[in-house]
């Protein structure tokens, strides 16, 4: 799990994929995925363990009101 807060200078790089919101870091493709209120915690450190255990990287991007978990497109190429 990479944690991202949105007020920190982050080199994601935003690809335009159709519909599809994808971003790119560190040579990684990332889809975004479900939105949690930063009271949530356990339920968005939960679904970011459970992408871990199927071998993918996720983004967890923390702004003032949420987090987005942004999840290892393994079928992009960078």
């Amino acid at each position: 799990m990479i944690f991202i807060n949105f007020s920190e200078k982050v080199s994601l790089r935003r690809l335009f994929t159709g519909t599809q919101s994808q971003v790119a870091f560190k040579n990684k493709i990332f889809k975004r995925g479900p939105s949690f209120s930063k009271q949530k915690k356990q339920t968005w450190i939960n679904f970011c363990q459970n992408l871990n255990r199927l071998g993918r990287y996720c983004l967890i991007v923390e702004s003032k009101l949420h987090v987005t978990i942004w999840f290892e497109d393994l079928c992009s190429k960078t």
